[in-house]
């Protein structure tokens, strides 16, 4: 009987030592786990901050954007004011032109836009001579730029309107843009 009392406390002990090394095991991967999700959480964290930090920097960027847009719209009012002045023209010259029956010197400008034909150059490598800007000087003439992405100049041209308030064109200079 003493040999299985015996038997039976080995055998305890057995199961008991067999127990705790299961919760030590138990333990030992709740606490590996554990580490691994206060790792994945500071690593989340620290994703968090960054994005924070990259947050901030584009509001940052944004709302100075955002300012430079209303000074460039300050300015680009300010220069709207400038060609207005530059294309206004004075009371002889819109006298002239009421006398030809013409009410909105626009008209002009605008049938020298369509009569790109009148640039007295060709374009190179493909392009087509074309006006960018053009700005009636008086009842008589016409400055214009031009060009055709490749080249460009300027002309002064003379124009006479009919009766029937069509304008005819004749160039005074023409001159490239020198490369």
């Amino acid at each position: 009987m003493k040999r299985l009392s015996l038997a039976f406390n080995i055998l305890f002990v057995i199961v008991i030592i067999v127990l705790v090394s299961i919760l030590i095991r138990k333990n030992n991967i709740i606490n590996e786990e554990k580490n691994k999700y206060l790792e994945l959480e500071e690593e989340k964290k620290s994703e968090f901050n960054m994005q924070r930090k990259i947050n901030n920097e584009l509001t940052q960027d944004y709302n100075s954007l955002l300012k430079t847009n209303q000074e460039l719209k300050i300015k680009n009012e300010e220069l709207i004011k400038k060609i207005e002045c530059l294309t206004i023209l004075d009371e002889a010259s819109m006298s002239g032109l009421k006398n030809t029956g013409i009410n909105d010197y626009n008209v002009i400008t605008e049938d020298l836009y369509i009569h790109q034909e009148i640039i007295p150059f060709d374009g190179i490598l493909g392009g087509t001579m074309q006006f960018s800007h053009v700005y009636l000087l008086n009842d008589n003439w016409v400055y214009a730029r031009f060009e055709d992405g490749h080249i460009q100049g300027y002309s002064l041209y003379e124009f006479d309107i009919d009766e029937n308030l069509s304008i005819s064109w004749k160039v005074i200079k023409a001159i490239l843009d020198s490369p």
